[in-house]
């Protein structure tokens, strides 16, 4: 399971040090909208900005298993879009294209953007 929700140490490591931090920065590994809500409910708890500085659409209930269908991936890219900017508490966000999420969820393919990329282009067009 990813450590999102279930993280145990910030706020212990909040207790001890003395010099509070800005944001907190998070990866979100869900594969749907209530999951990442859930997750940006508990670091919300902290009460900083938050900053997820790597999204994507992954099964964490039994281990790290990436989204491969597109059509559950282009539904979770135009529910999560949408949430993470009327959401106050995050002021910044990005998707993940990072190793180990399979062949669909990549923004790239080859030189183009693949379906996914196009999805979260569209997506984000509508606010930038």
């Amino acid at each position: 399971m990813c450590k999102q929700i279930d993280e145990t140490w910030l706020a212990e490591f909040a207790q001890k040090i003395s010099t509070p931090w800005d944001f907190t920065a998070v990866h979100i590994n869900k594969n749907n909208l209530d999951g990442v809500k859930k997750d940006i409910a508990h670091y919300m708890t902290y009460g900083k900005p938050i900053w997820v500085t790597e999204f994507a659409c992954v099964n964490d209930h039994d281990g790290f298993v990436p989204c491969t269908d597109q059509k559950e991936i282009n539904n979770f890219i135009d529910d999560v879009v949408p949430y993470f900017e009327s959401e106050p508490n995050v002021y910044a966000y990005a998707y993940s294209n990072g190793l180990g999420l399979g062949d669909v969820w990549p923004l790239m393919n080859g030189d183009s953007l693949s379906e996914s990329g196009r999805t979260y282009l569209a997506a984000i067009s509508r606010y930038h």
